[in-house]
């Protein structure tokens, strides 16, 4: 039996190994003139790299679990739509890199999305639009548990029904939504219409000028909201839902902080000025209410710009401030202190 057990075994990981040596990197637009004519020949496993450039199409994954990656991020590299659903994603896929703009649909305009595992981290939506009744102007997910990282949601527009929101996701939903800048959409940033057994975890975040910060209709507890910066919203959080774990959330001149619950001065939640550094500049700055009071609980290891996050003094929101180096005048002087010493009877001399 050990045997045989040991033959299935080895197998397996020779099939594993089988399906990772036979994927392919899919070169757009050195081999396929678009993204979807890469998408259409990609196989499970393949990854689509895209070089910069303006891409005026309307994506479809296909059901497949394939990577859909800029070369050089979303500053020079635009999935750039005149309407409908951007992208649409099922499990185990990602896209990384882009700024998607012009999208406009009721559910999910630059991102529809359904299933488990999807990565959708480093791009920019900016300028799409959720239509009247639908949910997610930027992403929708339903029955739908991505991780959402390091993305900048800016100019994002819905209407004002119960499941309207930048992001938004709706039934047996459990998303990671961790380093993210959601700031001047004039919706909610995040919407949150989930039931029993649903655990999204929202880290780390910025949310700022929009209106509403989160809204959360939870039917259960079990959903953590943590590290987060709410400011100058409309409403920071709304929602009547006590069981929620809401933790070390700095909230600051929002025109309502909270509906129908308060929650500043317990568990670590806090009200105070994050001290941003520009208008549209959320990193934090020296005397920021932010720094050091966050929870390492579930924190991301890194920030939005890839900074360390020490365990022992975790900043709230998107960006850890960032210590600078000694300058060399300074590091010249501490390396040059052991070298300082005191003879015997004698006052402080250097060597």
């Amino acid at each position: 039996m050990r045997g045989m057990f040991f033959v299935s075994l080895t197998l397996s990981f020779l099939f594993i190994q089988a399906a990772v040596l036979r994927a392919s990197t899919l070169l757009v637009p050195g081999s396929y003139p678009n993204i979807q004519a890469a998408i259409n020949a990609a196989s499970p496993g393949d990854v689509v790299l895209v070089s910069p450039g303006q891409y005026p199409q309307n994506l479809d994954y296909l059901g497949k679990a394939i990577a859909v990656r800029s070369v050089s991020g979303p500053a020079v590299t635009t999935i750039n739509v005149n309407g409908g659903t951007a992208v649409n994603m099922e499990s185990n896929s990602e896209l990384t890199g882009f700024t998607v703009s012009g999208a406009a649909a009721d559910f999910g305009a630059g991102v529809a999305i359904s299933g488990v595992g999807q990565l959708i981290k480093g791009n920019i939506f900016q300028n799409d639009t959720e239509t009247a009744g639908g949910f997610g102007a930027a992403i929708g997910g339903n029955n739908a548990s991505p991780t959402v990282e390091d993305n900048i949601f800016r100019n994002n527009s819905a209407d004002s029904q119960s499941l309207s929101g930048v992001v938004c996701f709706v039934n047996s939903s459990s998303p990671v939504i961790v380093n993210n800048v959601f700031y001047n959409n004039p919706t909610r940033a995040m919407n949150f219409i989930l039931p029993q057994g649903a655990t999204p975890e929202v880290i780390n975040n910025t949310v700022v000028g929009n209106t509403v910060g989160i809204a959360v209709q939870v039917f259960a507890p079990g959903n953590i909201f943590r590290n987060n910066i709410i400011a100058d919203n409309g409403t920071g959080l709304a929602s009547g839902h006590i069981g929620l774990t809401w933790q070390n959330n700095l909230l600051f001149d929002n025109t309502t902080q909270y509906t129908d619950i308060s929650l500043t001065g317990t568990m670590g939640n806090l009200e105070g000025d994050p001290r941003f550094a520009g208008a549209t500049d959320f990193h934090l700055t020296p005397g920021a209410a932010a720094l050091a009071a966050g929870s390492p609980l579930l924190a991301p290891a890194v920030d939005f710009d890839g900074t360390p996050r020490p365990p022992s003094s975790i900043d709230i929101g998107a960006y850890q401030l960032s210590v600078p180096e000694p300058s060399g005048f300074l590091l010249l002087l501490i390396v040059s202190i052991p070298c300082l010493y005191l003879r015997p009877g004698r006052r402080l001399r250097s060597n």
